[in-house]
């Protein structure tokens, strides 16, 4: 998927999306990178890495008979830009927003 099929149909998935802001942020020199996760902060997977069992057996295909799992991880991707006041890269969810 390329930043102009976004604009153009108006629609895309979260990666669909990032793929477009990160584009456009690069494109007027702000740098900017896509980041994703296999298995989104729900369900079986959902609160903190260290305080949940599962969250291994996300890279392994999910939890058997769970409610993700398979083909469907519950994956997401989403936009993180240079600030140069901060000197911190921020996070921007634009497929929530």
């Amino acid at each position: 998927l390329a930043p102009f099929d976004v604009v153009a149909y108006g629609y895309a998935s979260c990666t669909g999306w990032a793929k477009m802001l990160s584009s456009a942020l690069k494109a007027v020199g702000v740098p900017a990178r896509e980041v994703g996760s296999p298995c989104w902060n729900t369900a079986e997977f959902q609160g903190l890495a260290v305080d949940n069992p599962n969250v291994s057996a996300c890279w392994a295909g999910g939890v058997s008979n769970g409610l993700s799992g398979g083909k469907f991880l519950n994956d997401h991707t989403w936009v993180e830009y240079w600030d140069n006041v901060a000197q911190d890269w921020r996070f921007t969810d634009i497929a929530s927003s």
